[in-house]
């Protein structure tokens, strides 16, 4: 039998009471590939913008009774063209990196998928809220010293591009 096979055999008589008879019946039961399973689903988790990276043990995500019984095993990846948001996603072996972009905020959307010796796979999906947080303005430019005499006419001073805010590309805030 093959890897994964299970056999078993079962013995029956018969008798009239003087004479017996006995036939041995062999099971051969085949194993099927068993897709793989979310055995413990990645919850959906909210960070403010600028966080440390995030790093998430997968090891436990996805399941298959088939790594036990045949020796099957599970590969996983990232859906890179679903994984889409403010974010960057990285896998390496079972550590799933989340790293925040500086001053960005939104919803990262992150696909992981599970897939087993004959192609069969599974994926589970979470959500990584990006919350904005109020960045303080900064100076960009100085200014130059400016001396006038006592009594002077106005003095104008052109202050335009000496500050900034990264918000007022990503929020309504203004300066």
């Amino acid at each position: 039998p093959r890897e994964g096979d299970f056999d078993t055999s079962f013995v029956t008589m018969v008798s009239d009471g003087d004479l017996s008879d006995t036939l041995t019946v062999d099971i051969t039961v085949h194993s099927i590939n068993d897709a793989p399973t979310v055995a413990s689903a990645l919850s959906d988790t909210t960070v403010y913008e600028d966080a440390d990276d995030l790093i998430i043990d997968v090891s436990g995500v996805f399941a298959d009774v088939d790594v036990a019984s045949v020796s099957d095993s599970l590969v996983l990846s990232l859906d890179m063209l679903r994984s889409t948001g403010p974010a960057v996603t990285a896998l390496s072996s079972t550590s799933l990196t989340v790293s925040f972009q500086a001053n960005q905020h939104g919803v990262q959307e992150v696909v992981l998928t599970a897939t087993d010796d004959s192609s069969a796979a599974v994926m589970d999906t979470f959500y990584v809220t990006i919350l904005p947080v109020n960045d303080a303005p900064f100076i960009t430019s100085a200014l130059s010293d400016v001396t006038v005499d006592e009594d002077p006419d106005p003095t104008v001073l052109d202050i335009s591009g000496v500050f900034d805010d990264v918000d007022m590309e990503t929020t309504d805030d203004s300066l």
